[in-house]
């Protein structure tokens, strides 16, 4: 059991997986700790089996599971009302289950770093996170961007220091599995590779995740670092 309070994100269009952030009280544990409410693919591996699986292989800078599932009964009916008034087309539209994962790392955004230096920390620990994954536990991302890198900031000896967390591992694939779930454009618009945007039938490959890291920097450096 956990209680929340307002979402601390939020989703901001209706295009989308309906998804919440909580940062909330973990009953059982007496700690806080950080829940996501959303709507998953069921045909898509859950995110919380994709994190037991780098906390197995000690992939660095990735969120702790503590616990994930469906919520019993709640899945879209959209699907089925094209399936009665499309006069046998294929639907384009899939089904989502409800779903929540509670972890125990609390993030505070990309764009809250203090200085260029801790933006560089946090992007190189990040890509460590994502070279040790691919490697070790053979996971591939797949969503590079500004919102799913987060700051962790810890107290040691009265200091204050940060690292990376590479979060929002819904759209992950496991590389040992062909085909691919899902081919083309897979992740966010402004930090996708060229080549995903250009070629909608392009699987997403480890290359592809490397261009994105180089976008987000970019992106927030331009943004935010005096030039």
């Amino acid at each position: 059991y956990f209680l929340v309070g307002k979402p601390r994100t939020d989703p901001h269009g209706l295009a989308g997986r309906a998804t919440r952030g909580y940062i909330a009280w973990d009953v059982t544990g007496e700690r806080l700790v950080f829940l996501k409410d959303c709507w998953r693919v069921p045909t898509l591996p859950k995110e919380g089996d994709t994190l037991l699986k780098l906390n197995g292989a000690e992939v660095p800078f990735v969120p702790t599971l503590v616990c994930h599932g469906d919520v019993g009964g709640q899945t879209t009916l959209t699907p089925g009302y094209w399936d009665k008034e499309s006069d046998g087309e294929e639907s384009k539209m899939k089904a989502h289950a409800h779903y929540r994962l509670v972890v125990e790392e609390i993030g505070c955004p990309l764009d809250d770093f203090r200085n260029s230096r801790e933006l560089v920390l946090v992007i190189y620990e990040s890509i460590c996170a994502h070279y040790v994954a691919f490697n070790d536990a053979h996971i591939l991302h797949q969503d590079i961007s500004a919102g799913n890198i987060l700051i962790v900031r810890k107290t040691e000896d009265r200091v204050v220091r940060a690292s990376g967390l590479l979060n929002d591992w819904d759209l992950a694939k496991d590389t040992e599995i062909k085909p691919a779930g899902q081919c083309g454009r897979t992740g966010t618009w402004q930090f996708m590779s060229g080549r995903l945007l250009a070629h909608p039938s392009k699987f997403h490959e480890v290359q592809d995740d490397f261009e994105s890291f180089l976008h987000v920097l970019l992106w927030e450096a331009v943004r935010y670092l005096p030039h």
